[in-house]
């Protein structure tokens, strides 16, 4: 039996697989590029200066979000914040709890490396560094330079 695909159902078929992608959009490739740099940061911080509280994590609502492994055992939390909402979060949250606060990334044109400020606190105070994160040859991202830098984390 030799099945025979109409005009008709082919556009069916067509609207249905269709439809999904204009509903939910597509995923702007810089958006996966952010993870991986947010992955390398993450790493880099947990090694040099040690685990966290809260991992607090800028990002836009259309950007899919990722798991940071071992974040959120032991009570810690993964916190991702709108650009409008550092602002509010810092003034709520719990003042002993420490936190990671990793800001926008911004890249070179090339996007082979790329640029980010972080913030660690706690009720005491806060220290921010901007991190160069650098792509090597086999594509992972690695944290390459730090340097210190004055201002607050909301700003």
């Amino acid at each position: 039996m030799r099945f025979k695909l109409t005009i008709r159902q082919f556009l069916l078929i067509f609207i249905v697989l269709l439809l999904p992608g204009i509903a939910c959009g597509t995923i702007n490739p810089e958006y996966q590029l952010n993870n991986e740099v947010r992955q390398a940061v993450y790493v880099y911080e947990r090694e040099t200066r040690g685990p966290v509280k809260d991992l607090v994590i800028h990002f836009r609502r259309d950007e899919p979000r990722v798991r940071f492994v071992g974040q959120n055992q032991k009570g810690g939390h993964s916190v991702w914040l709108y650009p409008a909402g550092a602002e509010e979060y810092f003034s709520t949250r719990p003042q002993t709890a420490t936190y990671l606060y990793i800001q926008e990334i911004q890249y070179n044109p090339h996007q082979r490396s790329a640029t980010v400020k972080v913030y660690r606190g706690d009720g005491l105070g806060y220290q921010g560094w901007q991190l160069t994160v650098t792509r090597e040859a086999n594509g992972h991202w690695v944290v390459t330079d730090e340097v210190e830098i004055e201002g607050n984390p909301t700003q």
